[in-house]
């Protein structure tokens, strides 16, 4: 009776938390939708998804007061209504707009994520959130970026601790594009005719990074140097890439805390170089590894 009691006061409590939602009526923001977050009682996300009504969609967005995030879907668009700049999450899927914003240093004060996939921004210039100290978690997937360099590195801030790249067709990093993010956790590249990702383009010391994923390149090695000052790195990706070996030197930074190597799909080639992962697996330093070599053994 206790145990059904509690199940019946937590369900209660889930109820209650969904009616004390934030959401604005829902005749109120057609054609856009809202959702309550679940466990923040104060927040919503509005959702609002085109081509048509374009010009009430602009109106919705523009009206909207409080804690909330945004979420913009297969809309083209001039820009963001000055209301935006206030939403927490901001997503974009299939969009296009000629620019966000006209941004000023106090722009976006609330913007702890941005998403961009498979949008298109005429302004050369899009990216363009140095003052956002607030951001946190930056994805960008399916946008076309031919060379992170300079451009990247002005407009992001050193806030960013998440970061996603993927199917950017990107064919070069230039020497300190990503220097400025030292309190990066986790970084995924992925997708992207790389030859090669050199050290330098990372700060010298990343000390709480624990999962970097370079995946789906064209990268056949990584420098010697690469994965020093890496402290905290415990999960490895470097999957659907060119690699032939895994040097044991390389990896030797890592391997008294590494629990996660993913290698799958590479060239491997079968040889005494690889023999350390067979001891690490044996000894559990290594928790887990996916990879085969190029014979399948």
């Amino acid at each position: 009776m206790k145990n059904s009691s509690l199940v019946s006061i937590y369900i209660l409590w889930i109820c209650i938390s969904f009616s004390l939602g934030a959401c604005p009526e829902a005749n109120s923001i057609q054609p856009c939708i809202c959702r309550n977050h679940s466990f923040i009682k104060e927040r919503f996300t509005i959702k609002c998804t085109g081509p048509s009504d374009k010009d009430r969609i602009i109106s919705v967005t523009g009206n909207i007061t409080g804690d909330w995030d945004l979420e913009l879907e297969s809309l083209e668009l001039f820009k963001l209504p000055v209301a935006v700049n206030q939403v927490g999450s901001l997503r974009f899927k299939n969009c296009k707009l000629v620019r966000l914003q006209r941004l000023t240093d106090d722009a976006w004060p609330h913007l702890g994520r941005a998403i961009f996939e498979s949008t298109i921004i005429e302004d050369k210039k899009w990216l363009n959130f140095k003052n956002v100290q607030s951001l946190r978690i930056l994805t960008i997937d399916n946008v076309t970026m031919p060379v992170i360099g300079k451009e990247f590195e002005k407009g992001i801030p050193e806030s960013v601790s998440f970061l996603t790249l993927k199917n950017t067709k990107t064919t070069r990093f230039e020497t300190g594009a990503l220097s400025h993010l030292k309190i990066l956790i986790g970084l995924e590249i992925e997708n992207s005719p790389l030859t090669e990702f050199p050290r330098n383009v990372l700060p010298f010391k990343l000390e709480d990074l624990s999962y970097l994923i370079i995946s789906k390149t064209q990268i056949e090695k990584l420098e010697p140097n690469f994965f020093h000052n890496m402290p905290e790195l415990k999960l490895v990706g470097l999957n659907h890439n060119r690699f032939s070996t895994l040097d044991a030197e390389l990896f030797m930074p890592l391997r008294n805390r590494m629990l996660y190597l993913r290698a799958d799909n590479n060239p491997l080639k079968c040889s005494c170089d690889l023999l350390w992962l067979s001891k690490d697996i044996q000894e559990k330093r290594l928790v887990k590894y996916e990879g085969t070599c190029f014979d399948s053994t």
